[in-house]
């Protein structure tokens, strides 16, 4: 394989012509040298489907290539050392001019530092041989541009500072996401929230993802439009009309949308000013920047181009800003916005940017789990239709041909009604005895998805389907949950009223 000074001048040379030819040749070059798998989304992997919602069409995966982190993990991790540093404590690893070479062997500090490309490996870092990473300047700082090689989705690439400083949503997010967007056009670019339970798995490095994929949110439509009021323009000096909303969204999500970058770089600061200083305890949202470990609040910041121009102007500049709060109580151990415990057995991980827009990223131990819960239900399922058949013949043989039907439909009730939990919490006890898995966890669950199939007609397709749709469903509650301000009448009035601060209504 080229060597990463080959790899970089390639690059360089193919963006002077083509940015779409250079950032195509670095993902052929991974995918060719097995640092990256091709994805497969469509019907016809078992770990994709699409759930339509409400909202639009959710994505649903099963990550079987990284392993479930508990969100308390990253939450220690956050705690470090490094971490804790600010970023004018933190000395450059080299010169802002000098890329590492493929000799330097320091281990890295993180799974995102630029060391990893040319590190042999040890117990805490795996050797990644195939790894390239590409320079680029955002706002005049060097970075560097990799694939992920998880590839959640197609050209899921990282933006990731060329040194090992801890993840920090500021005013100079904005142009660092437009100055990536003039680079990439035809990517989306957008950041984890940088506090722990609400942010990424790494938040002790500086990073964006992005890639070229339609995410839900992104077709999600406006559904209330605002603009910034008087006083907001003339303290911004915004020099143009923006497009600004509410969106359609399980999550609380705002919308700008205009051709020009700098007045939705002044926006959106002083929306995330905004946010960081906001609270109402009313309907949880604790938060008080006044004090050390105070600041709950944040975002996630995605920005794209409006390529077909459904706003109006063809490759307008779109910011979504998802509002995030990562406070915990007693009863919510991983954040009052965060899925309860309810749905652990779908999804405990945290919720990050990816999710946040509409693709499920769940456990890889599900892979194995769910086909053993889907096995279960219809197990039970049948002997529920035999026992029930058995039952009627058994209790009718001495019955007029007047009272059978209501005989029948009697014994049916019992059979059904009094056993089927027990008999499904048995089978799944039995099933995770000989598998290894905790197949426990999902007894609710599938026991609220064995009520809505009829033993009599069910067929394995339509397990299968109820299985997608309990997932879809969770998948929406789950979303839902990380809404700060929910879809009910008091958290949509609290919603207007944060909106209020700095825009009225159309």
């Amino acid at each position: 394989m080229e060597s990463p000074e080959e790899v970089r001048a390639e690059f360089a040379r193919r963006m002077q012509i083509s940015a779409w030819d250079a950032v195509h040749y670095l993902h052929e070059l991974e995918l060719a040298c097995g640092y990256l798998h091709p994805k497969v989304f469509d019907e016809s992997d078992p770990c994709y489907f699409v759930y339509p919602s409400l909202y639009g069409h959710l994505e649903i995966t099963i990550n079987t290539s990284k392993p479930e982190k508990d969100p308390k993990e990253i939450f220690a991790e956050a705690l470090t050392e490094a971490h804790q540093k600010s970023r004018l404590e933190i000395q450059p690893d080299f010169q802002q001019e000098t890329l590492p070479s493929t000799t330097h062997c320091r281990p890295p500090q993180c799974d995102l530092c630029w060391e990893n490309e040319g590190y042999p490996g040890d117990s805490e870092h795996p050797a990644k041989p195939g790894l390239r990473i590409v320079p680029i300047t955002l706002q005049g700082e060097r970075w560097g541009l990799q694939y992920s090689p998880y590839g959640y989705f197609e050209y899921h690439c990282i933006a990731l500072d060329a040194h090992h400083v801890p993840m920090h949503i500021s005013a100079q997010t904005f142009p660092r996401l437009f100055d990536f967007l003039d680079l990439f056009p035809f990517f989306f670019i957008g950041t984890n929230a940088d506090l722990p339970y609400v942010g990424g798995s790494i938040l002790s490095h500086e990073h964006m993802q992005g890639g070229k994929h339609r995410f839900a949110l992104m077709d999600a439509p406006f559904e209330a439009m605002v603009a910034p009021t008087d006083e907001v323009c003339r303290a911004l000096n915004l020099e143009h009309e923006v497009l600004m909303g509410t969106v359609l969204w399980p999550a609380s999500v705002v919308r700008l949308v205009s051709p020009h970058r700098q007045d939705l770089e002044k926006l959106g600061a002083h929306i995330l000013a905004t946010w960081q200083g906001y609270a109402h305890p009313g309907v949880g949202i604790v938060n008080d920047p006044r004090i050390p470990g105070g600041l709950h609040n944040t975002i996630n910041a995605i920005a794209y181009k409006d390529a077909d121009g459904v706003y109006g102007e063809v490759d307008a500049y779109v910011l979504d800003l998802v509002l995030r709060n990562n406070v915990t109580d007693a009863t919510h151990p991983y954040g009052v916005f965060h899925p309860g415990k309810s749905l652990h057995h779908i999804k405990k991980e945290n919720i990050g940017l990816i999710e946040i827009m509409g693709l499920a990223i769940l456990p890889g131990r599900l892979a194995q789990e769910l086909p053993l819960v889907e096995r279960a239900l219809i197990h039970v399922l049948e002997a529920r239709r035999d026992n029930t058949a058995d039952a009627v013949v058994d209790v009718t043989a001495d019955v007029t041909a007047d009272t059978v039907v209501d005989v029948a439909a009697d014994v049916t009730a019992d059979v059904t009604a009094d056993t089927v939990d027990t008999l499904l919490e048995k089978e799944l006890a039995r099933m995770a005895k000989e598998s290894g898995c905790d197949l426990l966890q999902h007894a609710s669950w599938a026991q609220r998805l064995i009520q809505q199939l009829d033993p009599q007609s069910v067929t394995t397709r339509d397990v299968s389907a109820a299985m997608r749709q309990g997932l879809g469903i969770a998948f929406e509650e789950i979303l839902a949950a990380c809404g700060v301000f929910k879809r009910t009448l008091q958290g949509q009035e609290q919603y207007k009223g944060f909106m209020e601060l700095f825009s009225y209504y159309i």
